[in-house]
């Protein structure tokens, strides 16, 4: 096997690894009798559809399809391991049926049929809607999809979903209704707001700052050098911020943001603390 090949597999597991991971997130919402259908292209070209019906919970759960029959499984009435250990045990099932029984290599080959309300939430994940796209026309499945909102209300459920599946499958909101996260060891916060198509990151990276006109020639000297991320004063506490396009809702952009936010202030907080002579906040 040659080196393109190895690599080559090697980011068709990352897939398949990443796919159970967005699969899990999305499992944790669903409501009793939820149920949607992969539709699937085997290696042979035949064509079948892979059903998943849930009790809420994921306390139960039912594996559909003409190639594999049907398997249940029932956690009991305590709904033992958790509702992410259930989840993360559904998710396994149906990705390793797909992969044992029909040899798809990619899981961006598939599309879906779910509710409406679930159908954002699956997008996510990377799966076309079958209703616009059938499998027999799918080459690769974007990844980045684009989600368009009508409402804030609408983009924080997505937003919300894509936090869930890519970065904390227990994400809340605060008592601020900011998404807290610790990404590359750098805790932020995902802020949206209801009357405006924006999705603001922010941090605060250093504290206790006494001199402040010092610091704000320090700040705008620092925001000249940067194409996305900004820094500004508020009293004696440094704020790192960056914003991003809420309409349409990009989550591969969304996480090459949050991935330079979070290189932005790991490279620059203890500089900016020493030059300021203030405190790093971590």
């Amino acid at each position: 096997m040659n080196e393109e090949s190895e690599v080559r597999i090697v980011e068709l597991d990352e897939a398949w690894e990443v796919f159970t991971h967005r699969l899990t997130a999305v499992l944790s919402t669903l409501n009793d009798g939820d149920e949607f259908t992969f539709h699937v292209v085997s290696v042979d070209g035949a064509t079948d559809d892979f059903t998943v019906t849930c009790a809420a919970g994921c306390v139960a759960a039912e594996l559909e399809s003409s190639a594999t029959g049907t398997t249940s499984v029932d956690f009991g009435e305590a709904g033992e391991a958790g509702l992410i250990g259930r989840c993360i045990t559904v998710a396994d099932m149906v990705v390793e049926t797909i992969r044992d029984e029909y040899g798809l290599v990619d899981p961006g080959l598939m599309t879906v049929t779910a509710p409406a309300e679930l159908l954002a939430q699956f997008s996510l994940v990377g799966l076309a809607d079958h209703a616009v796209i059938r499998p027999d026309h799918v080459v690769q499945a974007d990844s980045g999809a684009v989600v368009w909102t009508e409402s804030g209300e609408e983009l924080r459920e997505v937003v919300l979903a894509h936090l869930r599946a890519a970065y904390d499958p227990e994400v809340e909101a605060d008592v601020d209704n900011d998404y807290p996260l610790v990404v590359d060891g750098v805790r932020l916060w995902v802020r949206l707001a209801n009357d405006q198509p924006a999705v603001l990151l922010l941090a605060p990276v250093v504290g206790s700052i006494h001199a402040a006109r010092r610091a704000d020639t320090e700040l705008n000297i620092l925001n000249r050098s940067s194409w996305w991320v900004r820094w500004g004063r508020r009293g004696e506490l440094v704020l790192q911020e960056l914003t991003i396009p809420g309409r349409p809702f990009v989550p591969e952009q969304f996480d090459e943001m949050v991935r330079i936010f979070a290189q932005a202030c790991g490279s620059t907080r203890q500089d900016l603390s020493d030059r300021l002579r203030g405190k790093v906040i971590r």
